[in-house]
């Protein structure tokens, strides 16, 4: 019997040391597993950035921060590092990566124009900071209310602008072409592009604000609604490139600035790819101030009429998504009226569907749009 249980204790003893060597073998390929993973993720530099808000190109609520900071994060990422981006005023950005010296600081700030594009204009960015490639061309345009400034629309040629009061933003420095013809006209200066076109809310006398078209138009349509039928764009335009700028007192940053050209460029050469890119952020800027259309009460199908007299219409499935044009009046004076909610139409622009690709702005009843939860959708 003692054999027996010798025998049996002794077997358990195997089995449990069999066992053991499996658990610690599988534990070892586990760890190995994982330190070959972690082994073959590259390995970034966390490198601080700083920028403002001015979407869709750079903005905290954005996807991707916005278009030009998406450029940033590619290019900072193909050759190394992982930027860590901070949001504020544009001149206490310049200021404050100007003097970083170390590694650690701020080492630089974006989308600046380069002062070199005008050579006639002087600026202490020249002494004080090294600047990329173009990271993407946006186009300016001069902005007036056409109650106020019904001039505003003949601003045709630069010099032009010396008949208007122009509002200054703190930061800026204008397109080369326009600088000269600023210089003698009458100007007030806020901090922002939104204390800028909040000025034409309670607007007394004629102004002009220039901006970044697209960072225009979406100020007033994200924030100043009531002002979308009265606040245009002046014919006089220009296409002025952004680029990075890395301050010169940090030694390092002349090789780094010399990298993230390089990577730009290569980059850019590719152009389908680039363009690819770029479309691709752009759906990712509207699907996230998309609203959803659901049909109304008893019916089917969302219909979108083609003018506000809802003469003629189109079919749209439930579940299309749309941007915003233009609320109805209605939808904009927060005070008692008359409710006409058989014209309280709301002007979209498409962004799925089968009607998406045709480009022009359908009229939908107001019940049938859905606003989503607000989200931030920005990396993390």
């Amino acid at each position: 019997m003692e054999d027996k249980d010798n025998a049996s204790q002794q077997g358990s003893s195997a089995n449990a040391a069999i066992f053991l060597s499996i658990g610690l073998a599988v534990l070892l390929l586990a760890f190995m597993l994982i330190f070959v993973e972690r082994s073959a993720e590259p390995s970034y530099k966390s490198i601080k950035l700083a920028t403002g808000e001015w979407a869709p190109y750079t903005s905290a609520d954005l996807p991707e921060y916005g278009l030009a900071t998406a450029v940033v994060s590619k290019v900072m990422k193909d050759i190394g590092y992982k930027p860590d981006y901070t949001f504020m005023p544009w001149a206490s950005a310049e200021q404050l990566s100007a003097k970083a010296e170390r590694d650690n600081d701020v080492r630089g700030v974006f989308p600046y124009s380069d002062p070199r594009d005008n050579p006639n204009q002087k600026s202490d960015r020249n002494a004080q900071f090294y600047f990329s490639e173009s990271l993407i061309d946006i186009e300016i345009g001069v902005f007036y209310d056409k109650r106020y400034n019904p001039l505003g629309s003949t601003i045709v040629t630069p010099a032009d602008l010396q008949k208007h009061n122009v509002v200054k933003l703190e930061g800026y420095e204008y397109p080369p072409q326009w600088s000269a013809y600023l210089n003698g006209v009458s100007s007030s200066l806020v901090k922002d592009n939104r204390q800028a076109f909040e000025l034409f809310q309670n607007q007394t006398h004629p102004f002009v604000v220039i901006e970044s078209i697209d960072v225009g138009r979406r100020l007033v349509e994200q924030y100043y609604p009531s002002l979308l039928p009265f606040v245009e764009v002046a014919p006089l335009k220009v296409s002025r490139d952004v680029r990075l700028m890395l301050a010169k007192r940090n030694p390092n940053n002349l090789s780094l600035i010399r990298q993230f050209n390089k990577k730009l460029l290569e980059l850019k050469a590719n152009q389908s790819a680039f363009e690819n890119f770029m479309l691709n952020i752009e759906n990712k800027l509207e699907l996230s101030r998309a609203v959803e259309l659901i049909p109304l009460s008893g019916e089917a199908f969302i219909y979108a009429y083609a003018t506000p007299e809802m003469e003629q219409a189109v079919l749209l499935p439930s579940g299309s998504q749309g941007i915003i044009r233009q609320w109805h009046a209605q939808f904009l004076t927060f005070q008692p009226m008359p409710i006409d909610s058989s014209n309280s139409l709301v002007k979209i622009k498409l962004l799925n569907g089968p009607f998406a690709s045709q480009k022009v702005d359908l009229y939908v009843q107001a019940a049938s749009i859905q606003i989503p939860t607000v989200q931030n959708t920005s990396p993390k």
